[in-house]
């Protein structure tokens, strides 16, 4: 276990520990939430030890950002950064031959069955990287409480979600309250990888959420719609203890990025990921057909999607745009907030099989900030209310080609005008500010003064 942090300048006034499997200086989306948190929570005088895993081997292999940037704020915060070796590989460990379905007639067939089907857990490290990890940040934890360490609570944050079965371990070790954070939901997620693509997966992330469920003493979520979704799945009662802290944007990052838009050409920027289930096929229909019935938008259109992109879906896209397309690769927090002020619109796509009902991604917070009018190719759900209701652009069937090209030659109309209606439209201060993620971390330590 490597200690990164430097020594503490001052003495906190709490002990938090925090467990997480993105951890600056990892980058990218799912760490940005825990980032501001740990952050703003130390700027309260909070003292903060995280358990994370050693992202060297992963930023490798899912050739993800690494932002140093990150790392070096909380390192001059004094935040203790406990570093455990990765998990292995799933990927990497043996399999187990699938008996052929059909009759379980003899005790040997039932439990080769069993064992094949636990086998295929190994195969899921594009969603869920912690496997196996568990014993190597519960003995970090024991480490630490052997050396007399205290924590007043432990915070723990999904996806990966056997981190917070990890965490709930931990928390029965230390006699401490667990808050578990749930970016995104577990066993009610859409996405059949991270629900249980297999009758003894879903049974065991069922048994494993209903035990965290049980044991914390506060759940987090994004969203009232994740919120529901938990309380109808187990009770009523449990809304008490859940409290919805939203995705936000980081206020102090912005303060210093000032409106960078070229005049000359209607730039429209994705700031993310964009891989499966996220599908390219119906835009890149939309802008063949909008290109055919305006053709002077290929003069001034350039589509950027800054961050990693699959191969097939660049491809597709520049097929029809030619140079006025490009992918930039993972970039730095920093980085992608300039590309969302470069941009003129700003895209979001979310599907329907990615938990679209209950989920409110952290970049569509960040398009807050931005002040940029969002085409979001997104299914009815948490995620196409919060656009509407903030009144941040239009809101298109992702499936729908036509449709699509529709809104795209609408955006260009609006940009050609000269007074844009899109961008008028947009919240005012008041109601952006309420986001900043400041806010935010103040209410979670709310919850920690109430907890603990």
């Amino acid at each position: 276990m490597i200690d990164s942090s430097r020594h503490r300048s001052r003495q906190p006034s709490s002990e938090l520990l925090v467990f997480a499997s993105q951890f600056p200086p990892m980058g990218g989306g799912g760490v940005i939430r825990i980032y501001n948190f740990v952050r703003n929570l130390a700027d309260l005088g909070w003292g903060v030890t995280v358990i994370t895993p050693d992202p060297t081997e992963m930023i490798a292999r899912n050739r993800m950002a690494r932002d140093v940037y990150l790392a070096e704020e909380l390192d001059r915060r004094g935040v203790r950064v406990l570093r455990t070796p990765p998990p292995a590989d799933p990927r990497a460990l043996p399999r187990v031959p699938v008996p052929s379905s059909g009759p379980l007639r003899t005790p040997m067939r039932i439990v080769r069955r069993l064992v094949a089907e636990a086998s295929a857990l190994r195969d899921v490290d594009a969603i869920d990287p912690l496997h196996g990890w568990r014993e190597l940040a519960v003995a970090s934890a024991l480490q630490l409480r052997a050396q007399g360490y205290a924590p007043a609570a432990i915070l723990s944050t999904s996806p990966p979600h056997s981190v917070q079965y990890t965490a709930m371990l931990a928390a029965q070790a230390f006699g401490v309250p667990l808050i578990a954070d749930f970016r995104d939901q577990w066993v009610g997620n859409p996405h059949p990888m991270i629900a249980g693509d297999s009758s003894v997966r879903a049974w065991a992330n069922r048994r494993q959420e209903e035990a965290v469920i049980r044991q914390a003493a506060m759940v987090l979520t994004t969203t009232e719609e994740s919120a529901n979704e938990f309380a109808n799945r187990y009770s009523s009662d449990l809304l008490e203890r859940i409290c919805v802290i939203p995705n936000g944007f980081d206020g102090a990052a912005w303060e210093g990025i000032d409106d960078q838009s070229d005049p000359d050409h209607l730039i429209v920027s994705y700031v993310g990921t964009l891989y499966p289930p996220r599908d390219v096929r119906a835009l890149a229909e939309g802008l063949q057909t909008a290109l055919g019935r305006e053709p002077s938008l290929r003069g001034v259109l350039r589509l950027r999607i800054v961050g990693q992109c699959e191969d097939a879906y660049a491809r597709a896209l520049r097929d029809v745009l030619g140079d006025s397309f490009e992918a930039t690769g993972p970039v730095s927090q920093l980085d992608s907030l300039h590309e969302m002020a470069n941009a003129t619109w700003l895209l979001a796509i979310l599907h329907g099989g990615e938990g679209a009902s209950s989920a409110v991604p952290g970049k569509l917070l960040e398009y807050l900030a931005a002040k940029r009018p969002v085409l979001g190719l997104v299914s009815p759900g948490a995620a196409a209310n919060f656009i509407e209701r903030m009144h941040l652009g239009m809101v298109v069937d992702p499936t729908d080609s036509d449709t699509i090209a529709h809104a795209l030659l609408e955006m260009f109309a609006d940009w050609k005008s000269g007074s844009p209606r899109f961008a008028a439209q947009l919240p005012g201060r008041d109601l952006v500010a309420s986001y900043d993620r400041r806010v935010q971390a103040a209410e979670l330590e709310r919850v920690l003064r109430r907890v603990g």
